[in-house]
């Protein structure tokens, strides 16, 4: 046996992933804290792969991970957002798409930089001008123009410069008036904000996720949360499903669509959740 704490060393709890080796209840234990790490155990083989690389079935070490895994013995999920492709299969790491920073590539680019994982400096913007967190140049007001938004309008207002639409979010500049068309899922004058929270579409003006889930704008789609499903979140889980996209199935004839929790236990059983998994390496049944 391994400690899961072993396994996991620096990296965050949530890449990896529990339900593969215990039952959803005994895995909410362990992430809410209830359950030390230190005391949390998986079956392990003496044979040991190197970081990116997995025992295949006959005992080989084989690498890459598999789309989506990382880590010694391929253990860990990645856990990307806004990312090209899947993460490094030695150490988890993401390559941020243009705007985006951080381990999972879900912080935009903080003032200042731009770029993919947001690596590059940003001019100096003037009057309220703002950088665009893709290219980096400078996005100014109505009111002014020029490369650092120096430059005052000689005219009621100033035109939008086409160029300065955001070439990751603008669907087309419109010629004739000048104005950034966003695609779906963003917005501002050059289409350089993702749509606020419970909004997507275009012009961000649909309802999303029924406060069930959050917006990614990359996709314009809806991440539902555990115990929900469909195109806007809007749907609980059918009888006998919960957790995750309702992909689990319930120990019991009804249960929480959430958690999995059974509503009534069967005969001989008590608790939040009765525990009757042979496939389980955890013995909880309160």
């Amino acid at each position: 046996l391994r400690r899961v704490s072993e396994v996991l060393g620096s990296n965050p709890l949530k890449t990896w992933p529990c339900e593969d080796y215990f039952s959803v209840f005994s895995c909410e234990r362990i992430r809410s804290g209830l359950v030390p790490l230190s005391e949390v155990y998986i079956p392990h083989d003496e044979t040991v792969c190197c970081p990116g690389s997995y025992q295949d079935a006959k005992g080989h070490c084989q690498s890459p991970c598999p789309i989506g895994r990382y880590g010694q013995d391929c253990l860990l999920n990645c856990s990307c957002v806004n990312a090209l492709g899947t993460c490094n299969s030695e150490d988890g790491s993401c390559d941020c798409n243009e705007g985006w920073t951080g381990r999972d590539c879900d912080k935009r680019c903080p003032p200042g930089y731009y770029g993919k994982n947001c690596r590059e400096s940003t001019l100096s913007c003037m009057n309220g001008g703002t950088n665009d967190p893709f290219t980096g140049i400078c996005l100014c007001p109505v009111t002014h123009q020029g490369v650092h938004c120096e430059e005052a309008c000689t005219s009621q207002s100033c035109t939008v410069d086409c160029h300065r639409c955001s070439q990751s979010a603008t669907l087309v500049c419109d010629a004739e008036i000048t104005v950034c068309r966003c695609k779906a899922g963003w917005q501002g004058y050059y289409c350089t904000e993702p749509c606020e929270t419970g909004f997507k579409g275009t012009y961000c003006s649909d309802e999303c996720c029924s406060k069930n889930g959050i917006h990614i704008a990359e996709s314009d789609t809806c991440k539902c949360n555990d115990g929900y499903h469909g195109d806007d979140c809007e749907e609980k889980c059918e009888a006998g499903k919960y957790g995750p996209n309702c992909g689990l199935t319930c120990d019991c004839d009804d249960c929480d669509h959430v958690t999995g929790a059974c509503v009534e236990c069967p005969a001989g059983f008590t608790g939040e959740r009765w525990v009757n998994d042979d496939k389980k390496h955890m013995l909880w049944n309160n």
